[in-house]
């Protein structure tokens, strides 16, 4: 018998793989799609920083690190990043407004343009995780 005369027994499903690789190509580019609109939309919200307010270098935390009351839309994020750190969110009627920090070493108290207060005791934002 020679290579010419060999014949191939006809393949079966040959159109089910088709359909799950195109599937699976689309399933793909809709995932990758997804990821780049949440990634554009998101990330300008997140990211804008309204005001910041330094820890003095009076105040020294344990870390070492200098951390920052960051002043976002709704509410002020404490660390070292705008976007990592220790939320707190603002009142509604202030909003607009920008607040006040009050650095000590247990901690930084933010002040509302309202009077309304909010205590952020050092031990939650010191060191991250």
């Amino acid at each position: 018998m020679n290579a010419a005369s060999v014949q191939r027994a006809p393949q079966r499903g040959g159109w089910i793989k088709t359909v799950l690789a195109g599937f699976g190509a689309l399933t793909l580019a809709a995932l990758l799609g997804l990821g780049l609109f949440v990634w554009f939309w998101w990330t300008p919200f997140q990211a804008r920083v309204l005001q910041t307010c330094t820890q003095p270098d009076s105040i020294v935390y344990r870390s070492g690190e200098t951390y920052e009351v960051f002043r976002r839309s709704s509410d002020v994020n404490v660390g070292r990043d705008p976007n990592y750190g220790v939320a707190v969110e603002l009142n509604s009627s202030s909003k607009d407004a920008d607040v006040r920090c009050e650095w000590t070493g247990e901690g930084v108290t933010v002040v509302e343009s309202n009077g309304i207060s909010h205590f952020i005791p050092a031990k939650v934002f010191v060191g991250g995780r």
